[in-house]
């Protein structure tokens, strides 16, 4: 079943016009008079009406936060956990940088781990590694991250990392041979809440269609949807 077809709950009704009769009824039959409509008392028991009403929306969403269906934020990690899911982090992009060199050095030139390049509107990247370009070679190839994690990140065109913004001695240009790929954001609600009510399918060793579904939506935030089909039966 899917949690968009399970009945919608309440834990309590924080109706203002029902709070309000039941309240100012109770009070009338206790004290054995009624009230008028400018009765202090009246005015009294309407203000502390909406700290109930407060108090009932309260309650009712913190209960709500108990079932995969309304549960959110914290909460819903909460649940993943019982069925050991957990929420997907943000990834950075990635990208392959060229760092040239003014002239061909007869020794190899040192590119420090952290060296940091970036676009013209600012998005940063760094190496993940010391990197040498060998002796005799007008340039190197390296692997660098964005600093930030996110989709924001992705996308960047090749060339388009141009700028050096840690000086190295020789290092005359650098330049993206790579279009930027790979940053996601955190995994949201929605996806997170899916993936947990998948979770049970992915229990069996059998290989069901659920199961193939849960891990290759597990396999990355970038996976939107999934469409199990087998060539053959048993295959």
């Amino acid at each position: 079943m899917r949690l968009t077809d399970l009945p919608d709950v309440n834990f309590t009704d924080p109706n203002k016009d029902v709070v309000e009769s039941q309240v100012i009824t109770i009070y009338e039959r206790v004290i054995g008079r009624k009230l008028a409509d400018g009765d202090p008392v009246r005015l009294f028991i309407l203000a502390m009406t909406y700290i109930i009403i407060l108090l009932l929306q309260k309650i009712d969403t913190d209960a709500k936060m108990n079932l995969l269906k309304y549960s959110k934020g914290s909460y819903l990690e909460h649940l993943g956990a019982l069925v050991g899911v957990h929420r997907n982090t943000a990834d950075k992009a990635v990208a392959t940088v060229r760092f040239t060199l003014s002239e061909i050095r007869p020794t190899n030139v040192v590119i420090p781990e952290g060296t940091r390049v970036t676009s013209s509107d600012g998005k940063l990247f760094s190496t993940t590694a010391l990197n040498l370009i060998k002796a005799g070679s007008p340039h190197g190839d390296f692997r660098c991250l964005a600093l930030e994690a996110g989709i924001g990140s992705n996308g960047i065109e090749l060339g388009e990392l141009n700028q050096l913004v840690d000086p190295i001695p020789y290092v005359s240009q650098v330049s993206n041979i790579t279009k930027t790929v790979g940053g996601t954001n955190i995994e949201d609600d929605e996806s997170y809440r899916e993936r947990i009510h998948e979770a049970p399918e992915s229990f069996s060793v059998a290989g069901p269609t659920g199961a193939y579904m849960y891990w290759a939506k597990t396999a990355s935030e970038d996976v939107g949807d999934v469409r199990v089909t087998s060539p053959t039966p048993g295959t």
